[in-house]
């Protein structure tokens, strides 16, 4: 056979082997490789009119292309391709049109697309690369599948995806524009080269590979397995949402802006960046932060999911938080700005910095908030914490109001708006505390506790609450710029100080703890309710300028009062005593005239501080003079500094100048071995200087052979110097001819005799400086000392009474009014005054009144001391009737008095005392228009005498009620016209039955007959 065909099934390179045999044999011939076979090239016709890829009669081959066939849409044909297939390289040639409707178009090879148009219905899966140069459309059911890279549009075409292409390798759309449906989803597995212009409004972007290009998506779902970025530096903008799928970790870079949803069930790292999201943030996996942003203007729920912070970076929180997750704040700020004028809730996890901070808002919290750094309220912002809240500093520009919860700020407290403690909230300020242009609020229950600094407290709400100063060290205790304190509290061993006027419209209790103090140095204090001191010394309100005002109802309790209490003492103390032995110091006997002076230092007296006088002197005496040595004089001089003679210029002469003379002419009898007492005039001591004592001999004769020695002691410096001569007194210090002298570095023995006065830190009474009252009155549960000023205006004081059941006075009580020596009182009345008892102190001869009285009527007692001798009068106006008032049984007054008195006051008296040793006094006793006189002139000024237990009259003068000019019935004083020592009960009385004074009803009973009603009553009278 001649030209034989052979037909190869496959593609691949072939040996052909070739016979030749005839009837006189065969012959055969080897080519090995000899032929190579290629697919071959299917060219689309659509002959078949059925667009049935499987149908050979729509090829040019006449039969049906397999995977290794390359086929070929040419222009012209009709290219509605109905049915799935196969190929290896599929091309559209230019100018066709390509259509895809149904079934899966699988290419093995590449694809290419020259056409005018394409579109996709269904599956086109493509192994290797893909190239589509001109407009190509994927349907809501089209699917293109790539596994190598693709490149789309590069002519500037579009691609409009509604269906699916899914690119396993690199994708390079540069040149060109995709557009995509809702439905649309391009899944990139590769590098990206370019999106292209890529449509902002619909469609899903899904990348898969390691970079995510800067642009702008419209939904872009990450979903990589492992780590995806950014390359460089830009913006990503997404118009729709933004997904980082599971196994995903998204690191983002410059700006990512989401107007839609943010959902991360993957990871989501913000570094130095910036995330801007408007919808709902939705975090399953986990969100980390580190120096950059997260601005969620949508609500935000990362239940399940973790939000980590490594650095300082920022969470903004604009709408609706259901929860933070399993949270860690790092040096974070997490901030609470929500515009819509809703109630936002604040999760109650650990926070860095928080800050709650719109226009309007409001925010609430559940359970515990705790942030390490600041808390930060906004301006037009108000938080109402339904749980506690601790911070490290809190700044509040707007309303932070408590319910029943506690706040504790372990730094700052700066409060520019407005702090609202309800319920049984506290508010715990450990560290400084800063008001400044701020209001605080409160309920009855709220406590403001302040342990720090505390530079303002702001206008404050004097109505209720609590505010207690509780530092362990110094503070001071401001005034608000506007209200007040309602109940002030000071707690802890340290000193609280007052700056300013300090207004207390409830309650000021101080601890009883010891070192507990509250001083108000100068300024004063306006208090309306209780006063409880618990510690003794813990109210200073004794310096000058401090006035304490009581201007409410006030129940009075103090521990006490601590003040200096100085005591004297007198001892002897050895100055300087040294080994050494001389004739002249500090006299010579032996010589008829002669002087020494000598030095001693402040540092030689103990305790010179304290010292206060010197009394006496003593010398050693060695050898003992043989006779005394008379008209001898001793001066002595503080030379302040000076510690030595000045060795430049030599000895001085004889001088006085400058000395006190305390031994003047008088005898040493040196006659007696050992310390020799000089009793001197006290000489007085500051406390501190340097003595000089100058000796002066003018006995003229001389005793003795000069045997005597006394002792003195070698100095480093020159302290000492003396000259003696016979005949005359040496004026002059001469050392030659009959004149003997000495100078240098020596000094006396000597030991001196000293008053020293201590004063120690002391209990004594609740000691005010100036005290008002001017409110409803003050109850003392405790002393209260005047040292300055009292003055009534309202209300009275209620001083514990003493008087006994026996009318005797006694003065036992300690819950006493004491009006100290030098203190004045002004404004009694009878709408304020003293009730009960009342001492004052005085150490002069003027006169004095006590404010006593009954609580409705003002019954003065005016004293005159006949000395100024330091005593205590005590006064107390009794109103009810003394022991000794008695009625016979027809109810006529039989109260025993002497025969010049008609009858005393039968429902009052007064009780009157000195203290012992104590100056006596005149006594005066005032009456005005309800004290039942009508002839003043009959008034008598009567004393219970104890002794034969009857009234006396004591010798007075009658006056108007200021001590002169004549009185009346509404207004007089009558006053013993001398001093009395017998202090006991005094009374008014009447030398006639006029003047009925004040009685006392006894009792009173009615009986109804015949329509009238019979009164009868008793009264002492």
């Amino acid at each position: 056979m001649q030209n034989p065909v052979h037909t190869y099934a496959a593609m691949g390179t072939y040996t052909v082997s070739l016979t030749a045999s005839n009837a006189g044999g065969s012959d055969q011939e080897t080519k090995v490789n000899y032929i190579t076979v290629t697919s071959g090239d299917f060219t689309w016709t659509g002959n078949a009119g059925d667009g049935d890829w499987t149908n050979g009669g729509n090829w040019d081959a006449g039969a049906t292309p397999t995977s290794s066939d390359n086929c070929i849409i040419p222009a012209g044909a009709p290219a509605d391709i109905q049915n799935g297939g196969s190929c290896n390289d599929l091309t559209i040639d230019a100018g066709a049109d390509f259509t895809h409707t149904s079934g899966t178009i699988s290419v093995s090879g590449n694809f290419t697309d020259n056409g005018s148009t394409g579109q996709i219905d269904d599956v086109l899966d493509i192994t290797g690369n893909a190239t589509v140069l001109r407009a190509f459309v994927v349907e809501a059911n089209g699917e293109v599948r790539v596994g190598g890279n693709i490149t789309l549009n590069s002519g500037g075409y579009t691609t409009t995806n509604n269906g699916l292409i899914d690119v396993e390798g690199d994708f390079d759309a540069s040149g060109g524009v995709i557009a995509q449906g809702a439905a649309g989803d391009i899944q990139i597995t590769g590098t990206i080269t370019s999106l292209g212009t890529l449509d902002e409004l619909e469609g899903t972007v899904t990348i898969e590979g390691a970079v995510v290009p800067y642009d702008t998506y419209y939904n872009l779902v990450l979903s990589t397995s492992g780590l995806t970025a950014h390359a460089g530096n830009g913006t990503t903008n997404i118009n729709g949402s933004l997904t980082v799928s599971s196994g995903c970790t998204y690191r983002m870079g410059d700006v990512t802006d989401i107007a839609g949803a943010f959902t991360v069930d993957g990871t989501a790292a913000i570094g130095a960046t910036t995330l801007a999201v408007d919808g709902a943030s939705d975090i399953n996996g986990s969100l980390t932060i580190s120096t950059g942003t997260a601005d969620v203007n949508g609500s935000f729920d990362a239940t399940g999911g973790t939000v980590s912070f490594t650095d300082a970076g920022n969470l903004n929180l604009g709408s609706t938080v259901t929860s933070l997750g399993t949270f860690t704040e790092s040096t974070s700020n997490v901030i609470y700005d929500q515009t819509g004028g809703f109630t936002q809730n604040v999760d109650d996890v650990d926070y860095y910095n928080l800050t709650l901070n719109s226009t309007p808002a409001y925010f609430t919290t559940g359970g515990t908030i705790t942030a390490t750094g600041e808390v930060e309220v906004g301006g037009s912002s108000t938080i109402l914490l339904g749980g506690d809240l601790i911070a490290g500093s809190l700044d509040i520009d707007g309303v932070l109001q408590t319910v029943s919860n506690d706040v504790t700020v372990s730094g700052v407290s700066d409060i520019d708006g407005t702090l609202n403690i309800a319920g049984s909230s506290t508010y715990n300020a450990d560290g400084d505390f800063d008001a400044t242009n701020g209001t605080i609020e409160s309920n009855a229950s709220g406590s403001l506790v302040l342990s720090s600094t505390v530079t303002s407290i702001g206008a404050l709400d004097a109505a209720e609450g609590i505010v207690k100063y509780d530092g362990i060290l110094a503070q001071n205790v401001v005034a608000p710029s506007s209200g007040g304190y309602y109940n002030l509290t000071i707690e802890n061993a340290s000193t609280k100080t007052a700056t300013g006027t300090i207004d207390v419209n409830g309650d000021l209790t101080t601890e009883a703890e010891a070192s507990c103090v509250f001083d108000l140095g100068s300024n004063s204090l306006n208090l309306a309710g209780d006063l409880t001191v618990g510690q003794e010394g813990g109210l200073d309100a004794s310096d000058a300028g401090c006035t304490v005002t009581f201007d409410g109802t006030t129940a009075f309790s103090h521990a006490g009062s601590q003040g200096l209490v100085s005591s004297s003492s007198t001892v002897t103390q050895t100055i300087v005593e040294g080994n050494n032995l001389t004739q002249s110091l500090p006299i010579n006997p032996y010589y008829d005239y002669g002087w020494s002076t000598g030095i001693y230092l402040a540092s030689e007296i103990t305790d010179a501080a304290d010292v206060t006088s010197i009394n006496k002197l003593y010398v050693w005496v060695e050898v003992a003079a043989a006779g005394p040595t008379n008209d001898v004089s001793i001066w002595m001089k503080n030379i302040g500094a000076t510690d030595a003679y000045d060795g430049t210029t030599g000895p001085q002469g004889f001088s006085t100048t400058g000395f006190t003379e305390v031994f003047d002419n008088g005898t040493l009898d040196l006659t007696t071995v050992g310390w020799y007492e000089i009793d001197i005039t006290d000489f007085p001591y500051t406390g501190s200087g340097n003595i000089e004592i100058l000796w002066e001999n003018r006995d003229g004769s001389y005793n003795g052979d000069g045997s005597h020695r006394f002792g003195y002691l070698v100095t480093q410096e020159d302290r000492g110097k003396y000259c003696r001569m016979d005949n005359s007194f040496p004026t002059e210090y001469v050392n030659g001819g009959l004149v003997y002298g000495g100078y240098g570095s020596f000094v006396c023995d000597m030991k001196f005799n000293v008053t020293k006065t201590t004063s120690v830190i002391s209990s004594i009474n609740p000691t005010f400086n100036e005290v008002e009252i001017a409110g409803s009155g003050v109850t003392l549960s405790s002393p209260m000392d005047i040292t300055a000023d009292l003055t009534f205006t309202s209300g009275h004081i209620t001083s514990e009474s003493d008087v006994d059941g026996n009318n005797s006075q006694t003065y036992a009580s300690t819950n006493t009014l004491t009006i100290k020596d030098g203190a004045n009182h002004s404004g009694a009345s009878a709408s304020s005054h003293v009730v009960g008892a009342v001492r004052i102190e005085s150490s002069g001869t003027s006169e004095i009144e006590f404010p006593t009285g009954d609580g409705t009527y003002y019954r003065p007692v005016f004293l005159t001391p006949s000395a100024s001798t330091a005593t205590t009068y005590t006064a107390e106006y009794v109103n009810s009737s003394h022991s000794s008032i008695a009625y016979d049984g027809n109810g006529y007054n039989n109260t025993p008095c002497d025969g010049d008195i008609d009858h005393v006051a039968m429902g009052c008296w007064w009780d009157i005392e000195k203290s012992s040793g104590g100056s006596a006094a005149k006594v005066g006793i005032n009456w005005d228009s309800n004290s039942g006189v009508d002839v003043p002139d009959d008034i008598l000024l009567t004393h219970w005498n104890s002794s034969t237990s009857q009234w006396d009259k004591i010798n007075a003068a009658v006056t108007a009620g200021n001590g002169s000019g004549s009185a009346s019935a509404s207004d007089g004083r009558v006053q013993s016209n001398i001093a009395q020592t017998d202090f006991s009960p005094f009374n008014l009385g009447s030398g006639s039955g006029n003047n009925s004074l004040p009685v006392d009803l006894l009792s009173f009973h009615t009986v109804c007959s015949h329509d009238i009603v019979d009164v009868n009553f008793s009264v002492v009278s």
